[in-house]
């Protein structure tokens, strides 16, 4: 009886953790929403029109361009609602420009790109840019050893809550 119910505990465990790794989304998709997330915490609704501004939307405008679909147009449209000051010729060009030949950035660089700081990404919950004053090696350390005293703390699996 017991064996039988530990089965059934462990099927459902690892069920919720396949559920945890299902992909909704891509990953840039997710990005995206981080760097909109963190531009949003920075500078409000609108970039600012300066050369941090500019540098900002390509690095945005590169990330859109892996989403797929109508990345010309996603990325106009981006443009123009961040962008305001930037003519709309302008940034139709810069998008068919990005889209002919996009750039994957890691999340090291494009954090170190950001200046972001671990207690930025920390804050808004960013998992997909680096910080520029962790290390990748550093912050995996810090979730193992998170991750440990949650263990050790007789909490359960996250996952365990969910179903």
């Amino acid at each position: 009886m017991y064996q039988e119910a530990h089965r059934r505990l462990v099927a459902r465990h690892y069920d919720c953790l396949a559920e945890d790794r299902r992909v909704d989304r891509s990953f840039a998709d997710i990005r995206v929403d981080e760097l909109r997330q963190l531009y949003h915490w920075r500078y409000g609704y609108e970039l600012p029109d300066d050369d941090a501004g500019s540098e900002d939307l390509e690095l945005m405008l590169h990330t859109i361009a892996l989403t797929g679909g109508d990345t010309i147009k996603k990325m106009v449209m981006w443009a123009e609602l961040w962008a305001p000051w930037l003519p709309s010729m302008q940034a139709t060009a810069l998008a068919e420009t990005i889209a002919a030949n996009p750039r994957r950035f890691s999340s090291e660089t494009l954090g170190e790109h950001l200046r972001l700081t671990f207690i930025e990404r920390e804050r808004l919950g960013i998992r997909t840019i680096g910080s520029v004053d962790v290390t990748k090696e550093t912050r995996l350390e810090m979730s193992r050893q998170k991750r440990v005293k949650r263990n050790a703390s007789g909490a359960g699996c996250r996952c365990e809550a969910s179903c």
